[in-house]
């Protein structure tokens, strides 16, 4: 077995490391009326629709996936958590047109 050391890192070289880590996932438009799930497994495929957008929050409402009536709970959440990849993030479903995407 080999040991060796890197030495300090550089503030630039500790960067570098964690962009390279890190994919940057792009943040979706996101807009009244459209219909969304969330894609973390744990939250067994919960679908919110838009109902307005306040600053950097969204005000959701849960929502049925097959007709997209309401139901109960509402929730706030930041914009930047609507993302377009990853397990534990958000996936359109319906834009405000009621079109599937």
């Amino acid at each position: 077995m080999y040991a060796f050391s890197l030495g300090p890192l550089s503030l630039e070289e500790l960067k570098a490391l964690d962009a390279k880590k890190k994919p940057k996932l792009v943040v979706t438009d996101v807009r009244v009326g459209q219909v969304w799930m969330e894609t973390d497994p744990r939250a067994h495929a919960r679908t919110f629709k838009i109902l307005s957008i306040e600053g950097e929050k969204a005000l959701v409402q849960n929502c049925r996936a097959s007709d997209g009536s309401l139901t109960a709970g509402k929730n706030r959440i930041l914009l930047r958590r609507f993302r377009s990849a990853g397990q534990r993030g958000y996936r359109l479903l319906k834009g405000p047109d009621n079109v599937y995407v």
